[in-house]
């Protein structure tokens, strides 16, 4: 069931009362059904399930930062509340990698920031190019820095990535996800550190896409 608070209705729907061009059927000849127009029929039929996905998708499931993990389950009880597919299922993991980062700064508050910044583009909201990655609801820490000489601090940074995976249940192959998107900071960490991964089990996917899913 939807939550008592949401309905199909909540939505931002486009109007259907004036439909596209392209989806107004001209009116059926008498006699049998012609099989270009049971073509067209379905054509019309396959365009709008889609914009309702998409739509769907767009609004309630890719809303991540505001509605949290409850936006998934959402979307996908308005879809089968529609009669349409329910959203693609992946087996899912967090993985945390922590990452020393070595930084210039005048303090200890100024290290912590620079550190931040030095790992900006492995965020877990930042995934390299086709890998199945996204944010945890496990907040990104770091240790207190430590000066290790004038002027140079070491700080250790936790980060927790979620990992979806399609049709597969791996351990293995969700870390090694981990690993690549860590290498984008340092080659090395394609081999290092130590992951810790906890299984989150085989849900509604966090790595959606409107114009396929």
């Amino acid at each position: 069931m939807l939550p008592v608070d949401l309905d199909v209705w909540d939505l931002d729907t486009p109007s259907l009362d004036q439909p596209d061009e392209d989806l107004i059927m001209p009116p059926a000849p008498d006699g049998p059904a012609h099989p270009m127009a049971l073509t067209q029929v379905t054509s019309a039929l396959n365009t709008l399930t889609r914009a309702l996905r998409r739509h769907v998708i767009d609004d309630i499931g890719n809303g991540l930062g505001i509605t949290g993990d409850e936006g998934y389950d959402y979307a996908d009880q308005i879809l089968t509340a529609m009669g349409l597919q329910p959203l693609p299922r992946s087996w899912q993991y967090e993985v945390t990698a922590t990452i020393p980062v070595t930084v210039q700064a005048a303090s200890a508050a100024d290290a912590a920031r620079a550190a931040s910044h030095a790992i900006a583009d492995i965020w877990p909201t930042r995934p390299q190019h086709m890998l199945p990655i996204t944010y945890s609801p496990a907040p990104v820490t770091h240790q207190e820095p430590i000066e290790t000489a004038p002027g140079q601090w070491s700080v250790s940074q936790a980060i927790t990535y979620l990992v979806c995976l399609r049709g597969v249940r791996s351990q293995v192959l969700a870390e090694a996800a981990v690993r690549q998107q860590l290498a984008a900071y340092d080659p090395q960490l394609v081999t290092g550190p130590v992951l810790k991964t906890v299984p989150v089990g085989h849900r509604v996917d966090r790595v959606l896409d409107a114009d396929f899913d």
